[in-house]
């Protein structure tokens, strides 16, 4: 394969070399870059972000990192602030005007945030990420027979199908349009650093994926680029012997997962930049046929190891292990990972930064998260903050857990560790030195679990600033059943006119007001109507005080807002909001609230005017507060 579309060629420089006649929406103008003086090309592509799935574009640019590199960048819009993240890498940017300077000492993955806060990446509107490779060594020859070399310069769509004992090398400069697949091969490396664009790609499912490998051994994949793939951008299937190093993929579209290992063994993944819309380190153990999965086709995933990555999350979870898994997953390490960004508000309103999620018959067990750092604030919610492990369906568990020196910028370090009675119970949950940015270390008040979790460890153990500690949850989206009652939910209606209060029926998945189709609860979901309130009512089993959290959005853009209110008893009001038309909005509560047996707490809400956009999120998670004096646990478990 043979170009000769090329701009320049600084073959002894740190710049790499750009093809020619680039479409115009594939470059960057939003910011010009120089490396150590030299003008360097930058690109953009489409990304996904937030929780309406958002079109924006981020910039990013590649160059050999040589030694001590000087950075200037002309920004083409006004700065109020910037910040180079991840944090860990200690570069601190000197702004003048519109012009950033700073130097990056070492080589790695890294993010330009102008105008951001701490909330999350998104909030810088236009990023820009600029990638520091090591030199190459011992690149391939393009007269080798082994070797398929795409040059520098623009290549059309194509699907690529992998063979056994070939190199596919990318030049710096080469822009190959298509996929790379492959099944049943053995001995492939792609390698360079050239770029991957799946622009073109329109299949879900495994052909809309820009890498995909099934049953293959001893696979490399090497310092390219990825971008634009339809869905997962880098996908293995039952494959062993896997050596992932040094890729770059910006991800756009729903389910453009980072990294999907999917029933293999024996996996590395280091030293790489992943942008995705959904799960971005992803560890599956199921078969996967024209996107249906199948649970009569167990596959084990078994030692898989991602360490010194950089992610950054527009949905979902930046670490993940399930939904899949018909199989079991085992010795799984995420080790010195960087999260620079998390959906706010969530998309699925269950993530967290680190995810465990049998959705299946496998079971899970010895997982390490290790050196995490958390570059974004979290929400005060432990359903969805920093870590949530959790069977809710299928009869596996998880056990044997470590999650040892996790670093948090902002927020409070919890999340929420639950099991499902039909399984079996969830075992070894062991945390040390999680803690955030202000000094809070992980307590026990701040992980949400029940009675299917045995042997929670926090060390060191941590009770909460008062002589208090908390109960077992009960947990609306997790409680969420076929039955009035289940777990003290029951699930009314009021009729606004009459005041008269009544059950709802069940339908299917949600239960709905008799008299309308519009007044409904569903799992983490009340919509009402003109004349009846949906009321998701909790019935108190004992006398005591409880604390109520509850994390509300509406998500919507029409209307003119819904009203969410919580009730004592029906008629004493503890919170009364009303929800703006405003998508990106989210409200919180935390109340404690003196209860007696058979007392009720009412969330319920009601239409302002406009009939249109009247669905609320609703997430409230119900514990009672102990003291000390009425528990005799040990001074150094803390479940």
């Amino acid at each position: 394969m043979k170009s000769n579309q090329i701009v320049a060629s600084h073959r002894q420089s740190v710049v790499y070399d750009v093809p020619k006649e680039l479409p115009e929406h594939l470059c960057g103008s939003r910011h010009r870059l120089k490396i150590n003086g030299q003008t360097c090309f930058i690109y953009q592509t489409e990304v996904t972000c937030g929780a309406h799935q958002q079109i924006g574009f981020a910039e990013y640019a590649s160059f050999a990192w040589h030694g001590k590199t000087e950075i200037l960048i002309d920004v083409q819009y006004s700065v109020d602030c910037v910040e180079i993240l991840p944090s860990r890498a200690g570069i601190f940017a000197v702004q003048n005007g519109r012009q950033i300077t700073f130097t990056i000492d070492k080589p790695g993955q890294y993010f330009v945030k102008i105008n951001g806060s701490l909330r999350n990446g998104n909030t810088s509107k236009f990023p820009l990420y600029l990638f520091a490779d090591l030199p190459e060594t011992n690149i391939p020859q393009p007269d080798d027979p082994d070797v398929i070399y795409f040059a520098p310069g623009i290549y059309p769509h194509q699907n690529y199908k992998l063979q056994s004992g070939k190199t596919y090398y990318l030049a710096p400069g080469a822009f190959v349009n298509g996929r790379f697949f492959g099944k049943d091969i053995h001995d492939v490396k792609i390698c360079g650093r050239g770029i991957l664009c799946g622009e073109a790609l329109t299949d879900l499912y495994d052909e809309g994926r820009t890498i995909c490998i099934r049953n293959a051994t001893n696979i490399t994949i090497e310092g390219i680029c990825i971008v634009h793939p339809k869905v997962w951008t880098v996908a293995l299937y039952h494959t062993n012997q896997v050596h992932i190093d040094n890729i770059k993929t910006i991800s756009h579209g729903m389910s453009s997962d980072g990294c999907d290992i999917c029933g293999c063994r024996d996996v590395l993944v280091e030293n790489c930049f992943f942008r995705g819309h959904d799960d971005i380190l992803a560890v599956k153990a199921s078969e996967m046929v024209h996107g249906v999965y199948f649970s009569e086709m167990p596959v084990d995933c078994v030692s898989i190891t991602f360490r010194r990555c950089v992610v950054w999350c527009d949905s979902s979870n930046p670490m993940s292990i399930g939904y899949e898994t018909a199989g079991n997953i085992k010795n799984i390490t995420f080790e010195h990972i960087d999260v620079l960004n998390q959906s706010m508000p969530p998309v699925w309103r269950l993530e967290a930064i680190m995810a465990i999620e049998p959705h299946d018959k496998g079971n899970v067990e010895k997982v390490i998260f290790r050196d995490i750092r958390v570059d974004l604030a979290l929400p005060d919610c432990p359903l969805k903050s920093l870590f949530r492990f959790v069977v809710d369906r299928g009869s596996g568990t998880i056990r044997d857990v470590l999650v040892d020196d996790v670093w948090v910028a902002g927020g409070i370090p919890g999340g929420c560790v639950l099991g499902l009675d039909t399984a079996l119970p969830i075992e070894n949950i062991y945390f040390r030195n999680v803690r955030s940015k202000e000094g809070k270390l992980l307590c026990q008040k701040d992980i949400l679990y029940n009675e299917q979790v045995r042997e929670i460890v926090v060390d060191p153990c941590v009770s909460s600033d008062d002589p208090e500690g908390i109960s077992k949850a009960y947990c609306f989206e997790w409680d969420f059943l076929e039955l009035q009652g289940f777990h003290n939910w029951y699930y009314q209606y009021k009729n606004t006119q009459t005041g008269e209060i009544k059950k709802m029926i069940k339908e299917d998945a949600q239960w709905r007001c008799p008299d309308s189709n519009f007044c409904i609860i569903q799992q983490g979901f009340l919509h009402c109507d003109g004349i009846y309130d949906p009321l998701l009512t909790w019935q108190a089993p004992k006398r005591g005080t409880v604390e109520v959290l509850a994390e509300a959005t509406r998500r919507a853009n029409g209307g003119d807002g819904t009203q969410l209110y919580i009730l004592h008893n029906e008629k004493k009001q503890l919170w009364n909001q009303i929800l703006i038309n405003d998508p990106n909005a989210v409200y919180f509560v935390n109340l404690q609230v003196n209860v007696n047996a058979g007392d009720t707490l009412i969330f319920g809400t009601n239409q302002i005017s406009n009939p249109d956009c009247d669905g609320v999120y609703l997430a409230p998670v119900i514990r009672y507060i102990i003291r000390k004096d009425e528990t005799n646990e040990s001074t150094n478990r803390c479940f």
